[in-house]
């Protein structure tokens, strides 16, 4: 994943690094190892990816006076702990528990954790996670319906039987017309397969 000028990335391995693109179109590695406490216990510590945001930015020099260098830290979010995943006590949980899933097993099993901003959850994963039913579920309106990820994963399958069951209505009528059938034959045959 690669987003605001080559700052984010996903990257393929752990502790595989990314790698920041300056506008000058210098390249070069950001790393740094910085400290977290996740529990009471004990303090933890992590190799992070952090840049500067003049390293990233064309500033030109009469302005550097005036512009703070924040600096960036940038997080391997899908190679974060199932452990450290579940700290999030935002709508972020979410979003760190489906890559970190979807890394570890290509699959996504949602919480039942009350959500309170779904359509904006949706939409992230829709574009980072590169998951287009999400998209469709934000698109067709039906996320306003949904307070849960459990709840978004049941209305997309829910949306995708009802599109199954309208392909295979299309199919049966199609095929009862090839055979000569009587408008009222198919209607009855309809109602008696799908129980309408």
């Amino acid at each position: 994943m690669v987003g605001l000028g080559g700052l984010f990335c996903l990257p393929k391995k752990q502790n595989e690094g990314c790698v920041t693109k300056t506008d000058k179109g210098d390249i070069h590695e950001t790393k740094l190892k910085s400290q977290y406490k996740a529990d009471e216990a004990r303090i933890h510590e992590m190799e992070r990816d952090v840049t500067k945001l003049w390293e990233v930015l064309d500033i030109p020099p009469v302005l550097e006076h005036y512009i703070n260098d924040y600096k960036i830290h940038v997080f391997e979010i899908s190679w974060l702990t199932d452990e450290q995943a579940k700290l999030f006590q935002s709508d972020f949980r979410a979003v760190a528990e489906f890559f970190t899933q979807i890394r570890k097993n290509d699959e996504y099993k949602p919480t039942a954790i009350e959500l309170k901003h779904v359509d904006e959850v949706l939409k992230l994963l829709a574009v980072f996670g590169e998951a287009d039913r999400f998209a469709k579920l934000v698109n067709s309106g039906a996320s306003k319906e949904v307070k849960t990820m459990c709840q978004a994963i049941n209305k997309i399958e829910q949306n995708g039987i009802e599109k199954g069951i309208e392909k295979g209505i299309i199919s049966l009528v199609e095929a009862m017309q090839e055979l000569g059938q009587s408008n009222e034959a198919i209607l009855h045959m309809i109602m008696k397969k799908f129980s309408l």
